[in-house]
């Protein structure tokens, strides 16, 4: 019989020993893959919302700057109060579902323009984007229920976008 330490080869426990040793190590690593995956598809979700959350207020920025943003606001003809080019005193966000005829998009409450939305991951996901429109006081002569100072209230719009995260 030769010395164990000449042979060649491992023996059974060696390799059980080996074996448990590897088995250890990739499920300490796999749950760590998994949560890096799931962050990463929290972010990108995050990310696609503001970006939503940015053109919605882009474009109501364009509305209230006057400025013609890709078709918004829609210009309207000639009237006894108009000039030409002016455009509408009011402007609605498209499927708004605060809007109604009188209405616009700078209306004091709360406004869902998740209609609007592109088909996309965030919308796969029950994503909604909503704003709030609040008339506040920006120079002491604004008050939200006399309709004579109204004109005198600044706005205060708040957007959120909400969405489901997987499990």
């Amino acid at each position: 019989m030769t010395p164990w330490r000449c042979r060649k080869g491992f023996t059974l426990v060696e390799i059980l020993v080996a074996m448990l040793l590897l088995a250890t190590i990739v499920l300490a690593i796999f749950p760590l893959m998994f949560a890096g995956r799931k962050n990463l598809n929290k972010s990108d979700l995050k990310q696609e919302a503001a970006y939503y959350t940015r053109q919605a207020a882009e474009q109501m920025k364009a509305f209230v700057n006057g400025v013609d943003s890709g078709g918004m606001p829609t210009p309207i003809p000639e009237g006894p109060n108009q000039g030409a080019g002016s455009y509408a005193k009011e402007w609605i966000f498209p499927n708004d579902t605060r809007s109604a005829p009188g209405d616009d998009a700078l209306i004091a409450g709360d406004h869902d323009i998740t209609n609007n939305l592109p088909a996309s991951r965030f919308k796969d996901h029950n994503g909604t984007l909503k704003y709030r429109v609040d008339e506040v006081d920006c120079g002491g002569v604004c008050d939200p229920n006399v309709a004579a100072k109204r004109k005198f209230c600044c706005k205060k719009v708040t957007f959120t976008a909400n969405w489901i995260e997987e499990k």
